[in-house]
């Protein structure tokens, strides 16, 4: 018996020095160098995982579309192997990006997806998310007023705004046609110029935001969110950004009476848990470019 228990430590013993030889990054995860898999067994994975992730999105049910999505999710990241790690991403938006509805960290901010974002990634993370911040208006808050802070040296630019835009009586939607200043499509088209010029070696992308219960507002202000959100891809399109569609992928929409208690504060913002899954889901797309 003696002998049996010091053979077992001998294993375990030998076990752990291999573990600790192993090519790790920061975050402790394995370098494709030293993993199980060869590279064409690894590939062949992803490419059966993104198969997989257009076929969830195809899920009738939110939730349970939500629940496979982020699977998946988790799939391609523990297999990107932090292609992001040298990058700089500054993250600009609104409370969801500032994280009302995370809990309160020890230096007085909120916990939101950025925040997730940098547990899975060793990329330097800057978050300008202001809660309340339209695209539009002339308070400072509003994105095309500080869309100039973002930092010169910015390799990967995530914008995610809008539904501020969309609850305000104030502010019309515009169009191609009709993008005046102080329209939501004429202010968007504002930054994502300044964006195009004063950034022209960064990737942008561009957030949608997912299906909410706010759009209920339509039916007291007459507005549309879609509209917005349209307006949203339609000029990223134009600029060449890249586009991550929470709203037409149907992912974590809050109408789902599951998705809003298992992940959300209230009808917009996520939970710690919500933003999370958020966070899984906009750095799978990211990454998607950089494997």
């Amino acid at each position: 018996m003696k002998l049996k228990k010091f053979s077992m430590a001998v294993t375990l013993f030998a076990v752990t020095i291999f573990m600790l030889s192993i090519d790790t990054n920061a975050r402790g995860a394995v370098s494709r160098d030293q993993a199980t898999y060869s590279d064409a067994e690894m590939d062949r994975m992803i490419a059966q995982q993104y198969k997989a992730l257009r076929e969830a999105y195809n899920t009738a049910d939110a939730f349970k579309l939500t629940k496979k999505v982020d699977k998946i999710d988790s799939f391609l990241i523990d297999f990107s192997f932090d292609p992001l790690a040298d990058k700089k991403i500054t993250f600009i938006g609104d409370s969801i990006t500032a994280g009302n509805g995370g809990t309160i960290t020890p230096d007085g901010t909120k916990r939101g997806y950025p925040d997730y974002i940098a547990q899975y990634t060793d990329a330097t993370i800057v978050n300008l998310g202001i809660g309340g911040a339209q695209v539009s208006g002339d308070s400072s808050k509003a994105i095309v007023n500080r869309y100039e802070q973002i930092p010169e040296d910015s390799d990967i630019i995530v914008f995610f705004a809008g539904i501020n835009d969309f609850l305000n009586e104030n502010v019309s939607c515009g169009s191609e046609s009709h993008d005046d200043e102080g329209t939501f499509y004429g202010d968007t088209k504002t930054c994502f110029e300044g964006i195009s010029e004063r950034y022209p070696d960064a990737d942008v992308y561009v957030v949608t935001t997912y299906h909410n219960r706010l759009e209920d507002y339509t039916a007291y202000s007459g507005k549309n969110m879609k509209q917005f959100m349209t307006a949203l891809t339609e000029l990223a399109r134009d600029y060449g950004f890249h586009i991550i569609d929470l709203y037409e992928e149907g992912f974590l929409n809050t109408n789902h009476i599951l998705v809003r208690n298992a992940f959300f504060t209230d009808d917009i913002h996520p939970d710690d848990l919500g933003a999370e899954v958020l966070g899984r889901h906009i750095l799978m797309h990211l990454e998607r470019q950089y494997r």
